[in-house]
């Protein structure tokens, strides 16, 4: 094979390996391609590597993401999932307190038409009456009670907060919590209400008692729903009218009775 130098062109005569013109180390065409070929095999293969590099990195890439856009997407299911439930609750739904209010007004303004029309003997003895309940310490906590019911209020709405984590089990829990909490406060309330009234209306609360309790329940029956409700929709939805119905009887009775 006839070498040639590979700076200036010239080609080498017998036995020169180097051109005598430029001083380059004389090379032959085989040779060249020999090198062209192993300098091709390097880049070929530097690419093949680096595009496996490149796919790899990606690949990694995309899970990392798919993996933190789920945690992203439940965390942000769970969010609405619990702010969805916390819309259907009807006890962290604002008592209309007013409505007691002003029946306790428009009861007091009823009693004192009907005692006008009443002897003067008769107004004197329903003063003296009043005068009485007055003194008594059960039906003179009027502010007492509603504090302790401003207070369930927002520890309803806290526990909410803390507990609800879109769980079916979780809602089940938190309601029939609550429900306790405000059948106890309700206990308290009518044990104090029932201790300072007389007999007559003490017989009238119990029959209201009664009636309101049957109410109470039928309510809650019908709360749960269509046939479609599953059972722990049922229990949660049951208990959710339980304390709402506790809650605002509460309301009722501090106003209709206390001062």
């Amino acid at each position: 094979m006839t070498d040639f130098c590979p700076k200036c062109g010239k080609k080498a005569e017998d036995g020169e390996k180097v051109c005598p013109i430029c001083g380059e180390e004389m090379t032959s065409i085989s040779q060249d391609n020999d090198n062209n070929k192993k300098e091709r095999g390097k880049n070929r293969i530097n690419l093949f590597r680096n595009i496996i590099i490149s796919v790899v990195v990606l690949v990694v890439l995309f899970v990392n993401c798919t993996v933190v856009a789920r945690y992203f997407n439940a965390g942000k299911n769970i969010a609405n999932t619990i702010n969805t439930q916390k819309s259907e609750l009807k006890i962290l739904k604002k008592t209309s307190k007013k409505q007691y209010e002003v029946s306790g007004e428009a009861a007091t303004e009823k009693d004192d038409e009907e005692g006008n029309d009443k002897s003067e003997a008769e107004g004197e003895k329903k003063a003296e009456e009043e005068i009485k309940r007055s003194e008594n310490l059960g039906l003179h906590k009027k502010d007492k009670y509603l504090s302790m019911m401003d207070e369930l209020d927002k520890e309803a709405i806290e526990l909410a907060d803390e507990e609800l984590n879109g769980n079916q089990e979780k809602l089940l829990n938190y309601t029939s919590k609550i429900y306790k909490k405000y059948d106890t406060l309700l206990n308290m309330i009518y044990s104090d209400i029932s201790a300072a009234l007389e007999n007559g209306e003490l017989e009238e609360l119990k029959s209201d008692e009664i009636d309101w309790i049957n109410k109470k329940d039928e309510m809650a029956s019908y709360a749960v729903g269509s046939e479609d409700t599953s059972e722990s929709d049922e229990n949660w939805a049951y208990f959710d009218s339980l304390a709402t119905s506790t809650k605002d009887r509460c309301y009722y009775l501090i106003h209709k009775y206390m001062h």
